[in-house]
């Protein structure tokens, strides 16, 4: 199975998620805003995919939707980039503070089914 994003940009864009079947599977269109999408992926369980949304005036979100369809929601607010590190559902991501850039944030969140642990570090 493969995720990926159909829009008129290579890396951030506008366009919609989808997923395929490999290798002559259809695509099944997942999303149907207007958010800026980048690096879709799938949980270690292949039931969602998440990926990062941009909106004005610039906020960052990881949102998941189930597949092979259903409705997106929040998973994280204010974080992008998010990476599936494990068998058990633990997660990685990157993100900042409120809606600026100046500094650099780097932050590693694990998840558990009754607990969310989140620690953040800055860099200039």
């Amino acid at each position: 199975m493969l995720a990926f994003i159909r829009g008129s940009g290579t890396f951030m864009t506008g366009g919609q998620i989808y997923v395929k079947r490999l290798p002559e599977g259809d695509p099944v269109q997942l999303t149907h805003d207007d958010l800026w999408k980048m690096s879709p992926t799938f949980s270690p369980d292949g039931k969602r995919v998440a990926y990062s949304t941009l909106d004005l005036p610039w906020n960052w979100d990881t949102t998941v939707v189930p597949v092979p369809g259903g409705a997106p929601h929040t998973f994280l607010s204010n974080a992008s980039g998010l990476v599936w590190t494990g068998p058990r559902g633990a997660w990685a991501c990157s993100g900042g503070v409120g809606s600026t850039m100046r500094r650099s944030m780097r932050s590693w969140i694990r998840s558990t089914p009754k607990r969310r642990n989140c620690g953040v570090t800055s860099s200039r």
